[in-house]
């Protein structure tokens, strides 16, 4: 018992030192660095659509509109999002 809670109280102060240490968003001399992208954004995050297709009927696209109809629309639209992914 005495072990676990030892060991439950050195990763509680390891975490509550750590993280604001890790956490800072300005650098040690106070200034600020600016984060560059490189490449330009083209608007589509993959490959053409005509090489890829959603199936309207899979069994992802079955159980949103099951959940739908249950009223169990967050469930419906998280599944959704993953339902509507391009296959090849």
């Amino acid at each position: 018992m005495h072990r676990l809670l030892r060991t439950f109280t050195a990763l509680a102060a390891f975490a509550a030192l750590g993280l604001p240490a890790g956490c800072s968003s300005e650098s040690a001399s106070g200034a600020k660095e600016e984060t560059t992208v490189r490449g330009a954004a083209t608007g589509s995050a993959g490959p053409p659509e005509g090489t890829f297709w959603v199936d309207p009927d899979s069994p992802a696209a079955r159980q949103v509109e099951q959940w739908r109809q249950q009223g169990r629309t967050r469930d419906a639209e998280t599944l959704r999002r993953i339902s509507e992914q391009p296959m090849a």
